[in-house]
């Protein structure tokens, strides 16, 4: 019978958004939208603490109700966006995802709140992605969005961009900094050869050719008065905060790769030991079967949250996570049956291992 539930209400449609595109001269503005929902069932070894604690977190969730607003004007010399997603209410987040003005001139100026310009898996939308949950260093190490001035500067169309951010630093949409008044820093590097890499995680195109992407990111901010973290990983420290950031993409024939590094040191005021770090790795590869309208992909991350660093380091919080995934594509739309299999380990905590499955439908207006 659960499983009945399961299916019926994964395949049974939860709303409809209509797309429209107005038009007026060189002005135009589009509306479009994403629904995504799954189920998540997770399962632990017998005689385990956590079995019966944990037994609760069997449910349905709502992850996406999205919808956007995309217009330019002046020949798309000016764009902007509204990027909206009710599903935050339930937790009483607030919905803004992007709200932004772009002018692209010489450099591509942008005022608003926006993605940040850090890691490759980080701006590569979920909906472009096989899986229902991002790795633990992109999900809880960093805010990926923040509001600001974004500038971005491509060359040798679009092979080398070059981007630079100043932001709040802060997780959300505030009405106050902290009382420092100081700001966060980012820049970001990428080359891709032979041509532009779009940020997909699926070679959608069946690239004839070997196409790879490489990047390099640096964020620093330097806070006072709280510390905020989100499970685990802090994102904002009363003290100085640098993450350096690598990773390596490619696509060739349906096959995809990607891996990334990043490092976190946190330098604390009024913390012992005063230095510690969190370092993060990912690395996965999606093959998709075109004639089967499938993508089957893989991806290991590893986390090591804020170990001691300096003249006596030591490990912290370890977390290993190994994932398989299945994507069902009903059409070129985007729209996607997602199945994600995730095992955590904990290697230096005497802990039992988690075992998480997600099963999710995913529908893309526009």
């Amino acid at each position: 019978m659960k499983k009945l539930l399961v299916l019926v209400f994964i395949f049974s449609p939860i709303f409809v958004i209509a797309q429209y595109t107005l038009n007026k001269g060189y002005d135009n503005i589009e509306i479009r939208g994403n629904i995504t929902t799954y189920y998540k069932y997770r399962w632990y070894p017998e005689n385990s603490l956590e079995t019966n604690a944990k037994a609760e977190k069997n449910l349905f969730k709502l992850k996406d109700a999205r919808i956007k607003l995309e217009g330019s004007s002046n020949k798309r010399k000016i764009e902007y966006e509204l990027h909206l997603d009710f599903a935050k209410l339930k937790d009483s987040e607030q919905p803004v995802l992007d709200a932004y003005v772009t002018y692209d001139s010489f450099i591509e100026t942008t005022v608003g709140f926006t993605k940040i310009p850090f890691s490759r898996h980080s701006k590569i939308a979920i909906i472009y992605q096989p899986w229902l949950k991002r790795a633990q260093i992109i999900d809880e190490g960093q805010h990926r969005r923040d509001i600001g001035l974004h500038l971005k500067k491509s060359l040798y169309s679009g092979k080398i961009q070059l981007f630079g951010s100043i932001i709040d630093g802060e997780k959300d949409l505030v009405s106050d900094n902290d009382n420092s008044g100081n700001l966060e820093y980012v820049s970001r590097l990428e080359i891709a050869y032979p041509t532009k890499m779009k940020y997909r995680a699926f070679d959608l195109a069946q690239s004839s050719v070997p196409i790879f992407s490489l990047g390099t990111s640096f964020r620093t901010s330097k806070k006072e008065e709280t510390d905020i973290y989100d499970e685990v990983i802090f994102y904002k420290i009363n003290g100085t905060k640098r993450s350096y950031q690598f990773d390596f993409a490619s696509m060739y024939k349906g096959f995809s790769f990607l891996c990334e590094g990043h490092k976190i040191e946190y330098d604390w005021n009024s913390r012992i030991p005063s230095k510690t770090e969190t370092l993060g790795f990912l690395i996965e590869g999606n093959y998709l079967f075109k004639k089967y309208n499938s993508v089957i992909a893989f991806r290991y991350d590893q986390t090591d949250i804020n170990g001691v660093s300096g003249n006596n380091p030591a490990p912290g919080i370890q977390e290993e996570t190994f994932s398989i995934g299945y994507n069902y594509r009903f059409n070129e739309h985007m729209n996607v049956l997602k199945i994600q299999f995730r095992k955590n380990y904990y290697p230096n905590q005497n802990l039992p291992s988690k075992n998480e499955i997600r099963i999710g439908l995913q529908y893309l207006i526009g």
